[in-house]
């Protein structure tokens, strides 16, 4: 059956793959991840390759051992030819191999290189889901895990590429609307198979009391899902939560997202 999501990991990252699985699919997101998936009696090779075609976003956790792996190597390979995007989650700093390289040569990257694992895995889950599309957390709150939307996943990224922390001055609003508005549309345009523009204006608010605010907009989008032949074009309405930590940098803690419109379509064969 097909899944949203395949974990691509090494076998001695056992441990993490199987932590993260059953953190997404607490979440609702349904994952293929060997050697549990494999069914009895088929080969590991065929099972892997049918599992990577049929899959919606691939999760790649990279260490040591993943990046020295053949058979991780081989399956990132797949993803690529097969257009599935690949979401890439370091657990160790360390540097890409030539092989991976060739194929992850993009700066985008999740970081889970401190303890504890879980606290990581929240901006995992919003990534896949910007992936899977609005409908896999249509009209879901955060409540009972926090679920960070792809704002997150920029800033942070941004952060962490150009060396910098955001500016934050206590007791003002935190971040222009310009600036969250251009994070936002330059991370969704990283993805050619989801066009997505924020509909008139980012409203921020303020707590000053304890530093953190709320960010405010309504988002249109349009995707294709190839594997399902159809496409989708909406409109959500997103309500952000966001915290200052210790270190001054805001961090998106919770999402509330509502579904003001959806169409769907088949997809026009090429």
């Amino acid at each position: 059956m097909p899944r949203d999501v395949f974990i691509s990991h090494s076998a001695q990252d056992k441990k993490v793959a199987e932590t993260i699985c059953g953190a997404l699919e607490q979440s609702g997101i349904q994952c293929w991840v060997a050697p549990r998936d494999v069914r009895p009696g088929r080969s590991f090779p065929g099972e892997i390759t049918r599992a990577i075609q049929q899959t919606k976003v691939m999760l790649l956790i990279f260490s040591r051992h993943s990046n020295s792996s053949e058979q991780v190597l081989r399956e990132v390979q797949l993803a690529v030819d097969c257009h599935v995007p690949i979401v890439r989650l370091r657990i160790e700093d360390i540097p890409l191999s030539d092989d991976l390289r060739y194929y992850l040569s993009t700066p985008h990257w999740l970081d889970a290189l401190t303890h504890p694992l879980s606290k990581h895995i929240p901006p995992v889950a919003a990534a896949i889901r910007e992936l899977l599309g609005p409908s896999s957390a249509e009209n879901e709150t955060a409540a009972a895990a926090p679920q960070p939307p792809s704002a997150e996943v920029v800033m942070k990224q941004r952060a962490a590429s150009a060396g910098q922390r955001f500016p934050v001055k206590r007791g003002s609003v935190v971040i222009g609307t310009d600036a969250m508005r251009r994070d936002i549309e330059s991370y969704n345009a990283r993805w050619p198979s989801r066009r997505a523009t924020i509909r008139g204006d980012v409203r921020l608010g303020e707590k000053a009391a304890n530093h953190s605010y709320t960010a405010s907009f309504e988002h249109d989008y349009y995707v294709e899902n190839a594997t399902r032949g159809e496409w989708i074009n909406g409109a959500v309405a997103v309500d952000l939560q966001i915290t200052i930590d210790g270190d001054s940098i805001p961090r998106i803690v919770s999402m509330k997202q509502k579904t003001l419109r959806k169409d769907k379509g088949t997809m026009q064969k090429r």
